[in-house]
């Protein structure tokens, strides 16, 4: 299995990725383009901006924006990511269930018991489901924490996210 994911395996395919190239691939292709896709302007529009910026001074006029409304709209903008980020990790999980299928038609020894390359099978998709539930929580744990890294660090998302609004 681990020679598999370091591209070392001797059965290696000349036809498709496998193993950690794919993961790689999902990595730096269909991720990378699946959050490109994410237009961060998207259900964002100038009355949002305006109406939480007004609620955010309440009933007197603000000669500085406060940064309470654009946290509330790059909150909301950034769990956007979330769906992308779980995507991903489906993507690795099925890749991990073809690997440990593959690995398991090398050995030769299971062909003759089929009861028990079947068992294996349940038991390593029972395995890597498991590790899954935990990603996933993780992603959502690190979205929720990009958001508040964000409102600490000088709004670096207000700027990114106004400047690419107004090439729009």
């Amino acid at each position: 299995f681990s020679s598999l994911v370091e591209g070392k395996n001797k059965e290696m395919s000349t036809s498709e990725l496998s193993g950690g190239a794919r993961i790689h691939y999902i990595f730096q292709s269909i991720f990378v383009r699946s959050l490109e896709e994410v237009d961060p302007c998207e259900g964002l529009t100038d009355d949002d901006i305006r109406t939480a910026i007004q609620n955010a001074t309440g009933p007197r006029s603000a000669l500085f924006i406060p940064e309470v409304p654009f946290e509330v709209l790059v909150r909301r903008q950034i769990s956007r990511l979330l769906d992308p980020s779980l995507q991903c990790a489906r993507f690795i999980h099925d890749e991990l269930i073809k690997m440990s299928r593959y690995c398991m038609t090398l050995v030769t020894e299971l062909q003759r018991f089929p009861l028990l390359r079947k068992r294996m099978d349940e038991v390593i998709g029972i395995f890597l489901l498991e590790g899954l539930k935990p990603s996933t929580n993780v992603i959502g744990h690190i979205i929720d924490m990009e958001w508040l890294d964000a409102s600490q660090h000088g709004g670096w998302p207000h700027s990114r996210v106004m400047l690419r609004c107004k090439s729009k």
